[in-house]
């Protein structure tokens, strides 16, 4: 990935063409994701990425349709539990 500058933001293009360009923030957002969703704590992830209130952390910190379905389906596994008999 080439790295330029442009608007006050590092862009990185890839060298193949493909995709466009990203945005630092869109690294910044991934890589809270990814940390978050692999289990790291909030306070490590939120270190890493250099974000010093809890704000700004969660607004790289998106939720999605996924996630939710996610959650929901964990919940759902979590209460199908067979009951015994008496």
């Amino acid at each position: 990935m080439a790295a330029q500058r442009g608007h006050g933001h590092a862009e990185f293009a890839s060298e193949s063409g493909q995709g466009g360009l990203l945005l630092l923030h869109d690294l910044r957002r991934t890589a809270v994701r990814n940390m978050i969703r692999a289990g790291v704590p909030k306070s490590v992830a939120k270190k890493i990425n250099g974000h010093k209130t809890d704000a700004m952390f969660n607004r790289y910190n998106i939720t999605s349709d996924d996630d939710l379905r996610a959650a929901a389906e964990a919940v759902g596994r979590r209460y199908e539990a067979p009951v015994s008999s008496l």
